[in-house]
């Protein structure tokens, strides 16, 4: 039997995160397995409680985690390669000091709002600043009746977006629609640079 090492982490550390009830670790392991004692750094947007950047202190060993959310969750890391920054990445000026202070990013994970404006924001600035792999999660909340309240705030919606994208029928800045490969996950989508 394979052993998922992200589960397992999430299992044995009782990190806060949902990243295991949404079935995300299969995904990861299929996509970050054989680059992950490679990668240098990463960058997720969205922090909650930091169970997950946690998570991918450990599973990244060396690799430094930085996390960016519009909200001060009052966590505190638990190790220096861990760095909590406070700000909206669909901002340009947001976006060029993160890539001020800690250049280009080999992963950047989008957890952030789910809104689908947000979502193509935060990609078309993040993109060209990403050296391997982009992922977009919980894209599904975008569907019609997921949720009445939120997350379906325009169209394309992100999903619609990177469909179009596998077909080069969008122009994105900076060079942001050359991709290798886009692979679709539950709630996922991975976008491989060229």
């Amino acid at each position: 039997m394979v052993v998922n090492l992200i589960k397992q982490i999430v299992d044995e550390k009782k990190y806060d995160t949902d990243k295991i009830i949404h079935g995300y670790h299969e995904a990861y392991c299929f996509h970050f397995d054989k680059i992950r004692e490679k990668v240098s750094n990463i960058l997720e947007i969205g922090v909650h409680k930091g169970g997950s950047l946690e998570m991918w202190k450990d599973y990244f060993p060396n690799a430094q985690i930085i996390g960016i959310d519009i909200i001060d969750q009052r966590y505190t890391p638990s190790s220096p390669r861990i760095k909590v920054e406070f700000g909206d990445a669909t901002k340009q000026d947001v976006v060029n000091n993160l890539i001020n202070k800690y250049g280009k990013f080999d992963i950047v994970i989008d957890d952030g709002s789910h809104w689908s404006s947000h979502m193509k924001k935060s990609f078309k600035l993040l993109y060209p600043h990403t050296n391997l792999i982009y992922v977009v999660e919980d894209m599904a909340t975008q569907k019609s009746g997921f949720r009445k309240d939120v997350y379906i705030d325009e169209r394309p919606t992100m999903m619609e977006e990177m469909l179009k994208l596998t077909e080069h029928a969008i122009d994105y800045p900076n060079g942001a629609a050359e991709f290798k490969s886009i692979s679709f996950h539950k709630w996922q989508c991975y976008i491989y640079k060229k």
